[in-house]
């Protein structure tokens, strides 16, 4: 997963959870990949073996109509 982290701190859409029982939840989150320890920083930040599995861009917001 390494190889394809966010190449910017723009907030992305997560999913933090376990990797073992897929047990976590849905949140938006940056990936600090300029500073000297790269790390992913959410709300809810915990002391525990949750880590970010998956990651993808925030949908565009939707149009204006008319």
């Amino acid at each position: 997963m390494e190889e394809r982290l966010p190449t910017d701190e723009r907030p992305v859409l997560v999913f933090v959870g376990y990797a073992d029982t897929m047990t976590g939840f849905i949140t938006t989150s940056s990936y600090f990949c300029f500073d000297a320890n790269p790390h992913w920083q959410w709300d809810g930040l915990t002391q525990d073996e949750q880590k970010t599995l998956f990651w993808m861009p925030l949908p565009e917001p939707p149009g204006k109509e008319g």
